[in-house]
């Protein structure tokens, strides 16, 4: 009896410390410097895909207002869950010609990418449909999805948005019409 019970026993006891392993050793690899965390601007090297056009898209070469640029992925359940509410979000935001939304596809298949879009009515000059095949996102500092910046006209950076968000939210949507 005490045989099964040690047995037992260092058996969880393994298991626990290889998912504590597990955890630290993927913490390591999530975990970036602060400049890099944190930017301060939109970094002003970068080109994405435009997804309708098939032609480079450079982030600086666009027109001086405020942007909001969203990372998110069809592999990604927590992007799937919130991308409704995004486009509700910007359907609401449709009049205001001082907003620039871009949407960057990450890492993703085209194939999957128009079949995800095509249940959803994006019909809106201020919106840009991206993809990022390049990691580019990485030099946001993002390695999670979804993840949204929001910039000033000058590029600047006002916010940052980690996770899904509910974007229909009175005090979000109030918050972008007060800018």
């Amino acid at each position: 009896m005490n045989n099964k019970f040690f047995i037992f026993l260092g058996i969880v006891g393994f298991t626990f410390g290889y998912a504590a392993y597990e955890m630290i050793k993927l913490e390591g690899k999530l975990v970036s410097p602060v400049s890099e965390i944190v930017i301060r601007s939109i970094p002003s090297d970068l080109s994405f895909k435009n997804f309708n056009t098939g032609t480079p898209y450079r982030l600086e070469e666009q027109e001086k207002v405020k942007t909001l640029i969203h990372f998110w992925a069809t592999w990604c359940a927590p992007c799937e869950i919130e991308f409704p509410e995004l486009v509700q979000f910007i359907n609401l935001m449709k009049d205001r010609d001082d907003y620039k939304f871009l949407l960057v596809a990450v890492d993703d298949e085209d194939k999957k990418v128009k079949k995800f879009l095509a249940k959803f009515n994006i019909e809106n000059e201020n919106v840009v449909l991206l993809k990022d095949s390049d990691k580019n996102f990485q030099k946001f500092g993002t390695y999670k999805l979804p993840e949204t910046f929001l910039f000033n006209s000058n590029f600047q950076t006002l916010r940052k948005f980690s996770g899904q968000q509910a974007w229909t939210q009175n005090t979000l949507v109030n918050y972008f019409n007060s800018l």
